[in-house]
């Protein structure tokens, strides 16, 4: 993964709309001025990453840059997220379904188009959806409550709309896992009342007063 996030880099094939947003975000956080995109500053729309999208998932890639400051490595956080959902993947197939079933679900992850296509996006921050959202399915079926709550709150974490999919999640669980069933709906409702949250009042603290529609895409 990390060596097809090279030749994307080296080719010059990288996006310069969506990864110097997230890029200059993140070098402004390093400088002190927390999501600043500056690029953008001077339009109406919003000014800070976290006015377009709520993801605090951002700091890995804060962190990252910190101590190897190169364009490439947050490329590289994007390779290493996607590709680490086959540890709680793998896990949680095994105790499921065998060691055999684990290792096709596993391959099939790594080398199907969507993984492909999402492992050729840049760097976004959906790359961590994989291994977050099984890591709280790990968690929810154990039971593990420790990787059930670090999930959540990964999950949380990438964006906005993250919320959404825990809630389905729970519901799902809810549904079918008598023994979890009612843990599994709490999560699920957690999960919900934060997406409202985020977009009511976290990602309106860090627009303009009236912002046009393109501030949401």
């Amino acid at each position: 993964f990390i060596r097809i996030k090279w030749l994307e880099y080296a080719s010059f094939s990288v996006s310069g709309v969506d990864f110097s947003h997230i890029d200059y975000a993140i070098w402004s956080t390093l400088q002190g001025r927390l999501m600043e995109i500056p690029i953008i500053a001077k339009q109406p729309t919003y000014d800070n990453f976290f006015g377009n999208h709520f993801s605090p998932i951002l700091f890995v890639w804060v962190a990252a840059r910190w101590i190897f400051d190169h364009p490439f490595t947050s490329l590289v956080v994007h390779a290493l997220a996607l590709s680490s959902a086959v540890i709680p993947m793998h896990s949680l197939a095994r105790k499921q379904a065998g060691a055999a079933i684990a290792s096709i679900l596993t391959l099939t992850y790594l080398f199907t188009g969507i993984t492909a296509s999402t492992l050729q996006f840049e760097m976004h921050q959906e790359a961590f959806y994989p291994v977050a959202l099984m890591t709280f399915l790990y968690g929810l079926a154990q039971p593990n409550r420790y990787l059930a709550v670090l999930g959540f709150l990964l999950t949380m974490s990438i964006k906005e709309d993250a919320g959404i999919y825990i809630f389905g999640t729970g519901v799902v669980f809810f549904l079918v896992h008598r023994k979890r069933r009612w843990e599994s709906l709490g999560f699920g409702l957690l999960g919900l009342a934060g997406a409202i949250l985020t977009y009511k009042v976290f990602m309106r603290m860090h627009q303009p007063p009236n912002p046009p529609m393109e501030a949401y895409y």
